[in-house]
């Protein structure tokens, strides 16, 4: 169910997704870019995630003990690899922690991977939008942020960081594939990409 739908009145160039772990955000833009296609937008699209180069980055460190396989079950322990503390890890909390202590460094590190190059003539599509910073990046090019709600618990900054934040254009509530197409169905019809 849409919650909030407002629409900037310039042509949309880089749609945010937001939400908390497991509320379908790469699903959602999946769907979103075929409904875009389907409607006939004249901008090839481009999915990423701020937390694509994370991904890449920690596999190419502990491979092979870490491989692409535990990221399909990021709640799954990965033998051989423990936390700072000495606790086993998972592929969330390694993602959680290391994009945590590279922002440290350079607040602005995943940004920078998608936003520096960017391709122009393109529609991006960011599937993982998950602090200020990053909603902020989104909105300074030509973005709309969309929240898919959820009432998920975990207390890392990563999935709390945006729950009271003001600025989302669209919230739905997390729903049943289903569902998400016939929402994302009316959405699309009213979007400024074409």
């Amino acid at each position: 169910m849409i919650k909030k739908q407002t629409y900037p009145n310039y042509k949309i160039e880089t749609i945010g997704i937001s939400g908390k772990k497991k509320t379908g955000k790469k699903e959602f833009a999946v769907i979103l870019q075929n409904a875009l296609e389907a409607r006939g937008v004249a901008k090839p699209i481009i999915k990423a995630g701020f937390a694509d180069s994370i991904y890449q980055t920690l596999i190419s460190l502990f491979s092979p003990k870490l491989t692409w396989d535990h990221f399909k079950n990021k709640e799954e322990l990965i033998p051989g690899i423990a936390l700072p503390n000495g606790d086993p890890a998972n592929a969330r909390r390694l993602l959680q922690d290391f994009g945590a202590m590279c922002m440290c460094m350079s607040p602005t590190v995943w940004i920078d991977r998608i936003f520096k190059h960017r391709l122009h003539d393109y529609i991006y599509i960011i599937y993982d939008v998950r602090l200020p910073n990053e909603a902020a990046a989104v909105m300074s090019h030509k973005g709309i942020l969309i929240r898919l709600d959820s009432p998920v618990q975990d207390e890392h900054i990563t999935e709390t960081a945006l729950d009271d934040f003001k600025g989302f254009d669209i919230v739905l509530e997390c729903k049943t594939r289903g569902e998400m197409k016939d929402d994302i169905q009316d959405i699309v019809k009213s979007m400024n990409v074409y």
